[in-house]
């Protein structure tokens, strides 16, 4: 994996990189960062007083981030008018699959998604022939940082949180 053309972060992800101090290898490791719409709002669900600083870094980092939007979103929001309190709790992880499942069979397209969850592990195995697709954690994140240089030690950075070294690769033929 070189330099991925877009990067795919989860909710999770997101919040711990910015509790780790480290979201700022996001830009460093993918060319341009995908926020789906459901993760944006799974942000805000999960915890507003980390959400405002990890949306006002995504926010400043400009046009390398966007914001794409999902069917899972866009019937959520219609939802929302009758039960504003209803909140699926793979919501998120749905809208990333969703968006995998339609931009990842792109041709030419080198897809990073960082995610601890193992549903999208599987998700990203089941692509067509032409998907690029590599999906890492957040300790590979990490290592991928220490091994280019970007940081000193992974395995300092982590310090006790435990995760889950799991790597899925699915090559174009």
């Amino acid at each position: 994996m070189n330099h991925p053309d877009l990067l795919l972060p989860d909710a999770g992800s997101l919040l711990l990189l910015i509790e780790l101090g480290q979201l700022a290898l996001l830009p460093l490791i993918g060319r341009q960062l995908v926020l789906v719409d459901l993760v944006r709002m799974d942000l805000m669900r999960r915890s507003p007083k980390l959400a405002d600083p990890v949306l006002g870094w995504l926010k400043a980092q400009g046009t390398r981030v966007r914001v794409d939007a999902t069917p899972s979103g866009e019937m959520l929001r219609r939802l929302w008018t009758y039960e504003p309190e209803y909140w699926p709790s793979d919501s998120g992880l749905t809208a990333i699959a969703e968006w995998l499942a339609n931009a990842a069979l792109e041709a030419d397209i080198e897809l990073l998604v960082l995610t601890d969850t193992p549903r999208l592990h599987e998700v990203a195995g089941l692509r067509g022939p032409n998907a690029d697709i590599n999906v890492i954690g957040i300790g590979g994140l990490l290592e991928l940082a220490e091994a280019r240089g970007l940081v000193p030690s992974a395995a300092t950075i982590l310090g006790g949180h435990m995760l889950r070294r799991r790597r899925t690769s699915r090559r174009r033929c």
